[in-house]
């Protein structure tokens, strides 16, 4: 009950997009059913009850044809996009850019991906406050960025495996952030 009264308030709310604002509330609302409490229509809501949805159901674009643009529309949403097409270049630097990995450092921020382990760790507030939601809608302006700067291809079949694989994806968060020193190596960071 907790959950939802902090979630009702709405400058709790106003930190999340509308989107956002559904999983979370399907996710405390599936949470309540579990210990049998009784859901009420949220106010303002339409006076329906929230339920979750699939991820699949929850992706309203065909993955096969869709553009970058598209895919970083549906992971960052619109905001955030326009925020990541804000950073400049000079912002932004690839350390690394293989077949297996991505480095890279973005304004005070590091961001790694490892597309074997399908691992992404990034170490800004935003990308915190995000760990509630599913893996293809956590991205931040600064990955969305890291996206648009790369090449396109690799850029799209990360996007596309985001939004149809989510599940497959691990996320790390500042408090576990680990430092991959070079090819089979994990180590934690001080």
């Amino acid at each position: 009950m907790a959950a939802r009264r902090y979630f009702n308030k709405p400058w709790n709310r106003a930190v999340y997009d509308p989107e956002e604002q559904f999983y979370v509330d399907s996710r405390i609302n599936q949470a309540l059913q579990q210990f049998g409490v009784e859901i009420k229509p949220m106010p303002g809501k339409g006076g329906e009850t929230l339920v979750q949805d699939t991820a699949e159901a929850q992706v309203p674009l065909n993955i096969q044809t869709a553009s970058l643009e598209e895919c970083l529309q549906f992971l960052l949403g619109e905001n955030r996009l326009q925020r990541a097409k804000a950073i400049s270049d000079g912002e932004l630097t690839i350390l690394q850019n293989d077949d297996s990995r991505l480095n890279a450092e973005i304004r005070a921020y590091k961001v790694q991906i490892d597309f074997d382990k399908k691992m992404i760790s990034h170490d800004c507030a935003d990308w915190k406050r995000r760990k509630h939601l599913p893996p293809y809608k956590k991205l931040c302006k600064h990955i969305g960025k890291i996206l648009l700067t790369i090449p396109e291809k690799k850029a799209e079949a990360l996007a596309k495996d985001l939004i149809s694989n989510p599940d497959s994806w691990t996320v790390i968060f500042p408090n576990q952030f680990k430092q991959l020193t070079h090819p089979g190596k994990i180590q934690e960071t001080a």
